[in-house]
């Protein structure tokens, strides 16, 4: 029995550790010697129990190169989670003051500060960006929304957005359905149809983006025209964002700003290579406007991975410098996170390419 202790307390402090690995090969091990031993056993039962007992070792090699970062360039940006019942719950609550509204006719204050808005909406969409005639303009909606404030407070100036943001949805769907851009259209909207043709957002005259985004995205340019952007009562919902910025990130575009600037280059780009050239500046133009999104949406969503996110962004715009410091942040700020493997092999990737 002292012998036994003995060495019992010898393996404890003296013999060295044995791995995982170890040890499942040592139990491997004793399990082809009993098949050999197994006298009753056929020799086509024992390459059977031998083919059984590795069977384990050829699972964990798989896990385990499954586990090994590989290099793997980034193909795809993650999207915002939408909480769909709090999407829903924001857009009917605008549906709902639509039906006050239908219900109960808005008061004049309130009725002189849409006019002012058609009015802004149609001389952009007609008149030149420097015209003196749109300063006037916004002094009037700047007053209109003074006094109605005054007046009536936040809530039916929300009132007045919901519907006007409804009729413009209206007029959306029948030029989607027509090709045809009504007065509504134009006093409600601007220049949406030709700011939407040069990013290539219409098509024919089919409009890209679906109701949802094109609700937000007005009640934001609404917001903007009338200069309510900082108050908070007039902000969207988070999921009304992550709805915005999803589409965002899926149909990126030349920064509006440049548009006509590489309309210009390319309607000059006599050779194959200038076109390419100007091609190029559009693609690297069109990944630092995503660039912007990525962070904007960070900004407002803590939950987006945007340092993963701006690794691929940067990756595919080939700024593999850029890149490799994303991805890295990523694996620092979330080691463990749902982006974790996929960030590790993009980093691969990206070292690999800056190497070049």
């Amino acid at each position: 029995m002292a012998r036994r202790e003995n060495r019992s307390k010898g393996r404890g402090a003296d013999a060295p550790r044995v791995t995982g690995l170890q040890a499942l090969a040592r139990s491997l091990s004793a399990l082809v010697r009993a098949a050999d031993r197994a006298s009753s056993q056929t020799r086509a039962d024992r390459v059977k129990s031998r083919l059984l007992a590795l069977m384990p070792v050829a699972t964990l090699v798989l896990f385990a190169s499954l586990l090994m970062p590989r290099r793997a360039e980034p193909d795809a940006l993650p999207m915002p989670i939408v909480d769909a019942a709090k999407l829903d719950a924001a857009l009917a609550a605008d549906d709902a003051l639509v039906r006050e509204a239908k219900g109960a006719p808005l008061p004049p204050e309130l009725l002189k500060l849409g006019g002012a808005m058609r009015d802004m909406f149609e001389l952009e969409a007609a008149a030149e960006p420097d015209d003196a005639r749109v300063v006037d303009a916004k002094a009037a909606i700047d007053d209109a929304v003074r006094v109605a404030i005054t007046a009536h407070g936040d809530g039916p100036i929300r009132a007045l957005r919901a519907v006007q943001t409804a009729r413009f949805l209206e007029a959306v769907r029948e030029f989607d359905a027509t090709g045809r851009e009504t007065a509504d259209l134009r006093g409600l909207g601007g220049g949406f149809v030709r700011r939407m043709r040069d990013v290539m957002w219409i098509k024919g005259h089919h409009v890209v983006p679906d109701a949802t985004f094109l609700h937000v995205a007005y009640k934001l340019i609404w917001n903007h025209r009338v200069g309510v952007d900082n108050l908070p009562a007039f902000q969207p919902s988070l999921d009304e964002m992550r709805v915005l910025y999803s589409f965002y990130l899926t149909h990126p575009h030349v920064p509006d700003a440049q548009v006509a600037a590489f309309e210009d280059q390319r309607a000059k780009a006599t050779t194959p290579e200038a076109c390419a050239l100007v091609r190029e500046r559009e693609v690297s133009a069109t990944h630092q406007w995503k660039v912007e999104r990525v962070k904007r949406l960070a900004a407002i969503d803590p939950t987006y991975p945007a340092d993963f996110a701006l690794g691929v962004t940067y990756y595919q715009a080939r700024n593999y410098g850029l890149a490799v410091h994303a991805f890295r942040e990523s694996l620092r700020k979330a080691p463990e996170g749902p982006y974790a493997m996929r960030a590790q092999n993009h980093l691969k990737a990206a070292l690999a390419a800056e190497a070049q």
